[in-house]
């Protein structure tokens, strides 16, 4: 992907007194959007799906997804923010790609994505009709970064930006290339059963059942990724740390999603016509 739209902040794009009914609130750098094709975003894959009838009822279906790249240097999406922009062009001085805005697998990168399904189907005359389903789901590792939020700029970025108007508080630091950890793969199963009778012509009341993550797994599938700076450590050429301390809960599920979700039961009725 390319032609990115981006925000700037640069001395080239200079600044701004900010007055307003007469009270002045100071002066700001000027923040200017415009496209780039710095940025990188690639991604290949390859798909694969098919059907194979074992016996006249019953049928066998499959789906894997193979990612072969899913990289770049800007995630440009987040939970409830499309289209955020990425410190790329921000107080260039201060900032570098190695440590802020490094290339490597992006949060949505998963090797394989795989589905298994079968589908048994059992007339019963009048008395109706039976599908059953059951599906197997893999679904390997995510992948996360490691990274200091809120981390604050070092004497040796304040002094490349005294030429700004203002500089911001703080800064997410990378350690490593972006996406360097795993986190752990998922199987799960789901089991389904559909019943529909015949009453009059084309009119047939049914009933399903579904069983989602039937032996209901718990493996741990994420964890909490917190690392904070390690200021102990050797220093890169813009006064940062260049290693890092995990945080008390790092490597723990702290929350419902680093887990699969629990058996779940759904019972639905209709009517069909």
């Amino acid at each position: 992907m390319r032609n990115f739209v981006e925000d700037f902040i640069t001395l080239e794009g200079g600044e701004t007194d900010i007055t307003y009914q007469g009270e002045n609130f100071g002066t700001f750098p000027n923040v200017v959007y415009d496209n780039t094709d710095a940025l990188q975003r690639e991604y290949q894959a390859l798909i694969v799906q098919g059907r194979y009838p074992l016996f006249r009822t019953l049928s066998l279906h499959g789906h894997w997804t193979m990612q072969l790249r899913n990289h770049g240097n800007f995630e440009g999406e987040g939970i409830n923010t499309p289209g955020i922009s990425s410190p790329f062009g921000n107080y260039p001085e201060l900032f570098n790609q190695e440590r802020y805005y490094p290339t490597g697998r992006l949060n949505d990168y998963q090797r394989h994505k795989v589905r298994l399904w079968t589908i048994y189907n059992l007339g019963l005359g009048w008395l109706g009709n039976v599908d059953a389903s059951a599906v197997y789901r893999y679904d390997s590792p995510l992948t996360f970064s490691l990274f200091h939020n809120n981390a604050p700029l070092a004497p040796a970025q304040r002094a490349l930006g005294s030429a700004y108007a203002s500089l911001p508080g703080s800064q997410t630091l990378f350690f490593g290339e972006r996406g360097s950890g795993t986190f752990e793969s998922s199987h799960l199963v789901d089991v389904a059963f559909n019943y529909n009778i015949p009453v009059f012509r084309t009119l047939r009341p049914w009933a399903k059942l579904e069983v989602r993550n039937l032996l209901n797994n718990d493996k741990l599938i994420g964890w909490n990724t917190t690392v904070t700076r390690d200021v102990n450590s050797p220093l890169d050429e813009l006064g940062q740390p260049t290693g890092n301390v995990q945080g008390a809960s790092f490597g723990r599920g702290t929350t419902n999603a680093h887990y699969p979700v629990a058996r779940e039961y759904f019972v639905s009725l209709g009517l069909r016509f």
